[in-house]
């Protein structure tokens, strides 16, 4: 399958962070491979009536097919312009969809209600003229900054990965402000 170039460039993005295959004790997503946890591909091989196997196998194909069905379009990126796309996308991967679409619509001034809808996007697209894409992803970068810190606050065990998440949030910044605008 062809994938559209905004998801591909932020799948690298991902996946430079997200690495290869790990079991962390402290890690509450369990055994991950390329970042997908082992009951997120369960979940996707019984949906393929594929039998289960170890995360382990996860192959490149899959990989794509989880991210761009299970977090791209799941939390609409396609229709977000792409440094918005990737801030969300990478979002998603790293703490869940619905969480994503929160922050982002409370960064745009809309009801954080998880439904990026066309109210929503006409939210972010006046946000943009008013500002920048750039300062839009910013303030997003910085509310998904706020909410880590929060997390690695509130579970002693978080503190572990909190200096990995920010610098993976930091080096997505300094991405989306050196990338040329489309």
């Amino acid at each position: 399958m062809s994938f559209p170039k905004a998801f591909t460039d932020a799948l690298a993005f991902t996946l430079k962070w997200e690495g290869g295959y790990s079991n962390n004790i402290h890690d509450a997503g369990g055994a991950t491979n390329f970042g997908v946890t082992h009951s997120v591909y369960d979940t996707y091989r019984h949906s393929k009536h594929l039998p289960f196997q170890d995360v382990k196998n996860i192959t490149p194909e899959e990989v794509n097919d989880i991210y761009y069905n299970s977090y791209w379009k799941q939390a609409k990126c396609e229709a977000m312009p792409p440094k918005i796309s990737m801030t969300v996308f990478d979002f998603a991967v790293n703490s869940g969809v619905g969480r994503a679409i929160k922050k982002l619509q409370t960064a745009i001034g809309a009801e954080p209600d998880g439904d990026f809808g066309a109210h929503s996007m006409q939210l972010l697209q006046n946000k943009i003229t008013q500002s920048s894409e750039v300062s839009v992803a910013s303030h997003y970068l910085q509310l998904r900054i706020d909410f880590l810190t929060s997390v690695a606050q509130a579970n002693p065990k978080n503190k572990t990965f909190l200096k990995g998440w920010l610098n993976r949030v930091n080096d997505l910044k300094k991405l989306i402000i050196s990338a040329p605008t489309v």
